[in-house]
């Protein structure tokens, strides 16, 4: 891991806890990202993780111009960076539907579109649309086992793709197929699994098609299961990893196959030594995301055989049967496990470049609503 090797000195004026992101790794991350999906057109990643303006010109640079995002600020900021084909993975109710417009008219070279899953959510946007005068894109999504969202894939989902065809205040373009649940370890149990639901989908798709209707772009996989959907050759494909550029210890360890490394980390010093087998940091809950375990929550190079003993909102306290060589006021770093709210949690974050504290990048989509 790259933060082993960053001599500590560089941090004496950094305030902690701080996120440090290592700006080699983010590169070559992504640059790995496109080899397997093989071609850039064929991305459209998902900002969630990183919620930059540059992580998103490394892609833009790169030739990735779609992307994806939960939020409409996350959806403005991709348009500020560059992006030119945006789509909100979620679906538009209540104010944000017409909010959603605002920012078209914001950016009009930019192509947004948003999901549907439910004749409701279709009915309210043919309305907000057609009184303002334009028109939604939109992407049919897919229930995929996930439970959460999503149109089954058989004749109710069928419909209601075909009635966001026959508007005037809105267009279906495509598929969104999220199987962010797929987390097999055994790469052959996950690639059985994912190809099972691609003959679903290709299946659903085709008989769309076939019936006179147009499916432009299929959005698929999440970050453990991109890999399996890039084989798949299907023109109609957009790859949508959303944790690579980052990586984390949760997918570190849960997808051991696939080459990505850990490019962010939580920059902690220790404050206080409550036992010869304790030390207390500055990297609470309010630093790093708590939806994990507490013992999963960040993972310390240093001290790989530590154990988290307890996490308050300002406090981490490891354990570790032989102590810790390391003074007060001294900073090691930990790997979150879950680097998405991680980052949500900074407003900016530390850029190490080349060996040196080389910038700050803001974190500009963690607030919910930025100008629109």
């Amino acid at each position: 891991m790259r933060f082993d090797q960053i001599a500590s000195h560089i941090f004496d004026e950094v305030l902690s806890p701080a996120l440090v992101v290592d700006y080699e790794t983010v590169v070559a991350n992504v640059e790995k990202t496109i080899q397997i999906a093989r071609r850039p057109e064929r991305l459209r990643p998902h900002c969630k993780t990183h919620k930059t303006l540059e992580v998103t010109r490394l892609y833009v640079e790169r030739g990735v111009t779609a992307h994806k995002a939960a939020t409409i600020a996350e959806c403005e900021a991709l348009a500020d960076a560059g992006a030119g084909d945006v789509l909100l993975a979620y679906p538009l109710v209540g104010p944000n539907a017409g909010r959603m417009l605002d920012l078209m008219e914001r950016h009009p070279g930019v192509r947004f579109s948003a999901l549907i899953d439910s004749a409701e959510n279709l009915a309210h946007l043919k309305r907000v649309a057609k009184r303002r005068g334009t028109r939604f894109n939109l992407f049919l999504d897919v229930e995929t086992g996930l439970g959460r969202t999503g149109a089954p894939l058989d004749e109710r989902g069928a419909e209601l793709y075909i009635a966001a065809t026959e508007s005037e205040s809105v267009t279906a373009i495509g598929l969104h197929v999220y199987d962010g649940h797929r987390r097999e370890a055994d790469v052959t149990e996950r690639t059985g699994e994912v190809s099972k639901l691609w003959d679903r989908v290709r299946a659903f798709r085709d008989g769309l098609v076939g019936a006179g209707h147009s499916v432009e772009e299929i959005v698929v996989g999440g970050t453990g299961s991109f890999p399996v959907w890039a084989t798949f050759d299907d023109p109609a494909l957009r790859l949508s990893p959303g944790t690579t550029a980052f990586w984390d210890e949760g997918y570190r360890r849960t997808f051991p196959d696939l080459p990505f490394v850990p490019a962010a980390a939580i920059y902690t010093r220790a404050i206080s030594r409550p036992s010869p087998t304790r030390l207390t940091f500055d990297a609470g809950s309010k630093s790093v995301a708590s939806d994990p375990p507490m013992e999963k929550r960040l993972f310390f190079p240093a001290f790989p055989d530590a154990t988290i003993a307890m996490q308050n909102e300002e406090h981490l306290v490891l354990e570790r049967p032989d102590g810790f060589d390391l003074a007060i006021g001294q900073g090691i770093f930990g790997i979150p496990w879950h680097v998405c709210p991680s980052s949500a949690l900074h407003r900016e974050l530390v850029v190490v470049k080349e060996g040196r504290i080389d910038a700050a990048w803001k974190v500009v989509a963690r607030d919910r609503r930025l100008t629109v």
